[in-house]
């Protein structure tokens, strides 16, 4: 494995971590919503999710100015 390799595999280990995360608190407030019919949660499911679209949108932008 060179530096390269190295380098693109130590950005995504948090970037991973980070999707992961945001994406079950999303999910879990869309559900959360949808049971309880709270209109406020499951808007808030949906903000995070695409706030997630972005955040991936975001980082591909970087990687392909930074390659």
């Amino acid at each position: 494995m060179d530096s390269f390799q190295q380098h693109i595999f130590n950005s995504l280990i948090p970037i991973a971590i980070f999707i992961f995360s945001f994406g079950t608190m999303a999910y879990t407030n869309h559900r959360n919503g949808k049971a309880t019919g709270n209109k406020r949660l499951k808007g808030l499911g949906i903000m995070y999710l695409v706030f997630l679209i972005g955040a991936l949108v975001i980082i591909g932008v970087m990687f392909y100015w930074e390659y």
